[in-house]
């Protein structure tokens, strides 16, 4: 975090603002990117009475999450990161432990190659699951929840890569998240691949903002901001109206599903698993201090939106 200065004219008062650098909002690559940036927005709008105005700078590099975190931690071209967390994340950077995502990042559909429904179809328990190899991001947090869960992972360098592969039967399945899955779905229109109906995993997974650990006035920032945008319902009205977002809801289909739950051996214990108004409330979420069960059938109910 930069603090820059500028001149409203000779005789007028020096005005201050805090630089808030962040990694490129692509799109395209990276869809859910739009909605982080916008929640990162809300946090600081909220405290521009109590921390003076601020500007978002934008990092002309192309960085995935593993480059992303180095650089954060080594205080180099970025201010802020958003990801999921892990507990190597939380060790070399600072979290705002508020999940971004209301704990829906956790819930993981799969994507599929079409020759395969049938097979898929035939999953009861996760240990059905196990005999199907995922793949995911080479530098991506749910390497070590599936790996700890005994499930079977192919890694990929590049997020696009990961379909190319699944095309090429690299590997049997690509968990995404809601939002990615009906986005890319949309998107692609691609005839070889389609969201297996059947199946939904979930876990304890929250994103968070992260910063240096010198920079902790910029994480008490976000929290102030986040805290405030809870409690006055403008996360909420964020979250379940962003066009990425409020299609889950709408499409119930996709939320009745055979739930299989993972552990998340990853998880910190200052995770605020109890704090009700920081998640999404489901059935399947209250159900988070439970023992595992693999093979518990519940059916997510479309929450009202504010």
């Amino acid at each position: 975090m930069l603090l820059a200065i500028s001149f409203t004219g000779f005789a007028s008062p020096i005005t201050s603002f805090t630089i808030v650098r962040h990694i490129k909002v692509d799109n395209e690559r990276q869809p859910m990117n739009s909605y982080y940036y916008q929640v990162l927005k809300l946090a600081l709008n909220k405290t521009i009475p109590t921390h003076g105005p601020y500007h978002l700078q934008e990092t002309t590099l192309d960085m995935n999450q593993s480059r992303a975190m180095s650089n954060l931690t080594k205080g180099n071209l970025i201010d802020v990161v958003w990801t999921m967390t892990s507990r190597e994340n939380e060790v070399y950077a600072l979290p705002v432990r508020i999940p971004l995502l209301k704990g829906l990042l956790g819930y993981r559909v799969l994507m599929i190659r079409k020759d395969r429904e049938k097979d898929f179809s035939e999953i009861r328990t996760l240990e059905d699951l196990r005999l199907f190899t995922a793949g995911l991001g080479n530098d991506w947090s749910d390497n070590s929840i599936f790996e700890a869960n005994q499930l079977p992972v192919i890694k990929g360098s590049q997020y696009s890569g990961l379909f190319k592969m699944l095309k090429a039967k690299r590997f049997d399945y690509f968990p995404l998240g809601l939002a990615e899955a009906l986005y890319e779905l949309d998107q692609t229109g691609d005839d070889e691949l389609t969201l297996e109906d059947h199946v939904i995993l979930k876990y304890i997974a929250p994103a968070y903002f992260f910063v240096n650990h010198r920079n902790s006035e910029l994480a008490k920032r976000i929290e102030a901001g986040l805290l405030k945008a809870i409690d006055d319902g403008s996360f909420d009205e964020l979250f379940y109206n962003h066009a990425l977002i409020k299609p889950v809801f709408e499409k119930s289909r996709i939320l009745s599903r055979l739930v299989i739950e993972l552990n998340n051996p990853q998880l910190h214990p200052q995770t605020p698993v109890k704090n009700a108004r920081f998640w999404f409330q489901s059935p399947i979420l209250s159900q988070k201090e439970l023992p595992l069960k693999s093979n518990t059938v519940s059916v997510i109910p479309a929450p009202r939106t504010p």
